[in-house]
């Protein structure tokens, strides 16, 4: 008993930790969009978007899977001697040769890599600092995914919410007249900083420690888990990453910054959700291995979890992201409504993804989650290919919708995946509950949107809608338990009981 407490304070810990640091990388990239769209204007925020995507894109082929599988193996390998620290120097070797093979082809031909990426040779003024954010972001994802392995989350989390969330805000306050490609160079050289600060202990460790023996095995090991994952992780960065580049080749930089500010929103509703997936993958992955069955019932409720949120989250982002996004880029952005609530679109659906996605690299070496990511990132790339072929709509909604159905499609074949592999049963969702209070709360956000918010441009709209967000929450969650739903209360007992 005491062991199961101490295991459960541990997880709540954990919890709380990451959901506070996603929280403030969410207030923090909330508070440097204004930024950018008050200083900078629509062009800031495209440049930085495009900075940021063509990050994401080139990730899964510099990490080659490594991202999942640094955190399952330190998890695994804790308890035997020179384990952990053979992965960690198998890990920065894997990705420290991959980054610099990258980013010496992004420099060789900086207009080719500006055409490429920013549809216009002409800014390779962006080149260098897409580069340094390559190499900031690769860096401390590695060292992060060592952390969490070891579900110490602290150190990294700080390094998190001070390198992506309050040093780009500090910069842009105290620097922002000066252009974005230093701007994006210094956000990306403190983010270097940081990492480097809580990865010199552990890779001085791991030298001393491990040996070449060790090592060898474990980057063997490292590539046979991860390389499975490419095609699927470059699915999925493309999948996220490319509609903004490919709008640039079609639109003005105005466009692509309508679009951003959707894929802005959508990234917000994972940042919300990502703590769990974060925290559970380590713990699922033991007890995958010791007791599968506990794995299954712990999986049931985050499966029931994101049904119900995505029923609820769905129609309610449609009305008010649109809004939301007015109120906090500002004038700039008063006619970016419907290219956001496209783009919003699949978010409560993508829900599932964010929460299950770790149960399914848990549960196996097999690569359940890349075949969903290489398999919805044909949908929607056929989805492009044929509207913008046909002009069906004008090339950004295009664009967009073929983005939406791409994550829709992710969404559903996760939950399908994890129904197969762990067992579920469709009868353990309250589906029919789930859909008429989730109706009832759009239908009340509805009317009161119509009624008490006339000015969707303001702040004032903005706390009202927040307000009212608060309620309908409160009031849908308080239905599910009425009708004898378990997971909140499994929740409220696991992460927010003091036992």
């Amino acid at each position: 008993m005491a062991v199961a407490a101490g295991a459960s304070r541990g997880v709540r810990r954990d919890i709380a930790i990451t959901a506070a640091t996603q929280a403030s990388v969410a207030v923090g990239g909330l508070l440097l969009y204004r930024l950018l769209g008050t200083k900078k204007g629509a062009e800031g925020v495209a440049a930085y978007s495009l900075v940021k995507q063509s990050t994401i894109f080139a990730w899964p082929l510099v990490m080659v899977g490594l991202q999942t599988a640094i955190p399952r193996f330190v998890a695994l390998g804790r308890g035997r001697a020179g384990a952990v620290e053979g992965y960690l120097l198998a890990a920065v070797s894997l990705t420290g040769a991959t980054t610099v093979a990258v980013s010496v082809l992004a420099l060789v031909s900086p207009r080719s890599t500006a055409s490429l990426v920013f549809g216009d040779s002409g800014r390779t003024e962006l080149v260098v600092p897409l580069v340094l954010t390559l190499v900031a972001t690769v860096g401390f994802e590695v060292i992060y995914g060592y952390y969490r392995g070891l579900s110490s989350f602290m150190v990294a989390n700080v390094v998190r919410v001070l390198g992506v969330a309050a040093f780009p805000v500090v910069l842009l306050v105290v620097l922002g007249g000066r252009s974005m490609g230093l701007l994006i160079s210094l956000m990306a050289a403190g983010l270097i900083a940081g990492t480097a600060l809580v990865a010199a202990g552990p890779l001085l460790r791991a030298v001393r420690r491990a040996n070449r023996s060790p090592v060898l095995p474990a980057g063997r090991t490292l590539l046979d888990y991860g390389y499975r994952r490419i095609a699927g992780d470059l699915a999925a960065v493309v999948l996220f990453s490319v509609p903004t580049i490919l709008a640039a080749h079609f639109v003005s930089f105005h466009g692509v910054a309508y679009l951003s500010a959707g894929l802005y929103v959508l990234a917000t509703v994972s940042i919300v959700f990502q703590p769990i997936g974060m925290v559970f993958l380590p713990l699922l992955a033991r007890l995958c291995a010791e007791d599968f069955e506990a794995a299954r019932r712990h999986v049931a409720q985050l499966a029931a979890c994101a049904i119900h949120i995505a029923i609820f989250v769905t129609p309610q982002l449609m009305l008010f992201a649109g809004v939301a996004v007015r109120a906090w880029l500002g004038s700039d952005f008063d006619n970016a409504g419907t290219i956001v609530a496209i783009g919003v679109a699949p978010a409560g659906v993508y829900v599932f993804n964010i929460v299950l996605r770790s149960a399914l690299d848990a549960a196996a070496v097999t690569a359940y989650n890349s075949r969903n990511n290489v398999i919805s990132l044909a949908v929607a790339a056929l989805a492009a290919t044929v509207s913008l072929a046909t002009d069906l709509a004008p090339p950004l909604n295009c664009i967009a919708w073929s983005f939406s159905l791409g994550v829709f499609c992710l969404g559903i074949l996760t939950l399908l995946s994890v129904q197969r592999v762990f067992r579920l049963r469709p009868g353990q969702f309250a589906l029919p509950t789930a859909l008429a209070l989730g109706a009832l709360t759009a239908a009340a956000a509805w009317l009161v949107d119509s009624a008490l918010v006339p000015d969707h441009h303001s702040l004032g709209a903005l706390l009202v809608i927040v307000a009212l967000e608060l309620v309908l929450a409160t009031a849908y969650v308080w239905g599910l338990v009425r009708a004898g739903v378990t997971w909140p209360a499994e929740l409220r007992a696991r992460f927010l009981s003091r036992g």
